[in-house]
C-alpha cells in the first residue's frame, strides 16, 4: 500500500473497486510501465555497449548498380584475419562463401537454412540475420544496406550496422542510403568515408517492339509469376534455345546451376522475376520487361544494358 501511494490515480479506485482489483489493474499496470522505461535506453546505439567503446572506420560504396561496389569490398574483405560478410540472401552469402574458399581463404556459412563449419576458417558468409555480434572481426562487409528502410527486415541492417565489433567496415548499396547512414555513424561517433560509384555504361531504352521470336544471346525476359517464367521457357526449350530460369521458390542450389550455366553460356537466355534484383551479377545484355509494365507503359517495352 506504501508504494501504491506513489501512483495518486490507485487511491480514488481502492475505495471504489477496492485493494485487489486495484493492484491488478491499474498498480501493476502503472509499475509496468516506469520498470519498462528503466530497462529501455534512450538511444538504440547504447544498447551496444562493447561496440560503442570502439573507434570504428566504415567505408561507405554508395551508387548505382553493377558499378563495383560489392566487388571491391570483398576484395579487401580477403586481407583481413578474421572477417565477416553479411548478406540479404542466402544465395548472395553461398556465393561469397564458395568465392572465399575456393581462393584458399578457410570460410564458414551461416544462414537460415543450413550452416558450414570448417575448421581453422578465418571467415564467415552469412546471412544478415545469422551476424554474430558478440564475436569480434577485423574487416566486415554488410551489403545492400538500402534494406535498413525495409519495414519487416531492416532491423537486421540496423542492429549490424550499431552493433559490429569491427575496426574496419564496408557498407555497400544504394545511394538513396547515404544520408540516414551518415546520420547514424556520427550519432555513434564512428569515423567514415564516402566512396561513390557510376556506371560507365549508360542504361540506354530501346525504340522497336520487342519479339519473342528475335530473342538474343544475354537477354534477361523479366516477368512477374513462376508460372510465366516457366510457359515462356518451354516456349524457347521448344524452339531449341537453351534458357536458364530463375523464380523466388526455386531450390538455392539449382539456382545456383541456373546462374552459372546463363555465365559460362552454355543457356543464351534467362528468364526470371524479379528475383534477380539484389546483388546478384550476371552477364545481362538486354533487359526486357513484359507484362505487368507493358500493360502500365505500351510504349515501354524493354531497356538495353
Amino acid at each position: 500500500i506504501e508504494e501504491m501511494k506513489e501512483f495518486k490515480e490507485c487511491i480514488p479506485w481502492i475505495c471504489i473497486k477496492g485493494l485487489v482489483w486495484t493492484v491488478e489493474n491499474i498498480y501493476v499496470k502503472n509499475k509496468a510501465k516506469d520498470d519498462i522505461k528503466e530497462i529501455i535506453l534512450d538511444n538504440p546505439i547504447n544498447e551496444y555497449e562493447k561496440a560503442r567503446a570502439m573507434k570504428r572506420h566504415f567505408y561507405l560504396h554508395v551508387g548505382e548498380t553493377n558499378t563495383g561496389k560489392t566487388y571491391n569490398a570483398v576484395e579487401r574483405l580477403k586481407t583481413a584475419k578474421k572477417g565477416v560478410y553479411l548478406s540479404p540472401l542466402r544465395i548472395l552469402a553461398l556465393e561469397n562463401y564458395d568465392k572465399l574458399n575456393n581462393e584458399g581463404i578457410i570460410c564458414d556459412l551461416m544462414t537460415g537454412e543450413e550452416e558450414i563449419i570448417n575448421e581453422n576458417s578465418t571467415h564467415v558468409s552469412c546471412t544478415i540475420e545469422k551476424v554474430n555480434l558478440k564475436q569480434s572481426y577485423d574487416i566486415a562487409v554488410i551489403d545492400e544496406i538500402q534494406m535498413i528502410s525495409d519495414t519487416q527486415r531492416g532491423i537486421a541492417w540496423s542492429r549490424a550496422l550499431l552493433g559490429l565489433r569491427c575496426n574496419e567496415i564496408h557498407i555497400c548499396g544504394a545511394m538513396n542510403a547515404k544520408d540516414i547512414l551518415i546520420k547514424i555513424l556520427e550519432d555513434c561517433e564512428d569515423d567514415y568515408e564516402i566512396k561513390e560509384y557510376h556506371r560507365n555504361i549508360p542504361l540506354v531504352v530501346e525504340t522497336k517492339n520487342f519479339s519473342y521470336n528475335d530473342v538474343q544471346e544475354g537477354d534477361a525476359i523479366v516477368v512477374f509469376s513462376k508460372k510465366r517464367v516457366l510457359e515462356i521457357a518451354q516456349d524457347y526449350s521448344n524452339k531449341g534455345i537453351k534458357t536458364s530460369i530463375i523464380y523466388g521458390d526455386l531450390p538455392p542450389e539449382v539456382r545456383k546451376m541456373q546462374y552459372e550455366q546463363f555465365i559460362n553460356k552454355e543457356n543464351k537466355v534467362l528468364v526470371t522475376t524479379d528475383a534477380i534484383g539484389m546483388g546478384v551479377n550476371l552477364p545481362i545484355r538486354r533487359i526486357v520487361f513484359t507484362h505487368y509494365l507493358h500493360r502500365i507503359f505500351p510504349h515501354l517495352t524493354q531497356i538495353c544494358s
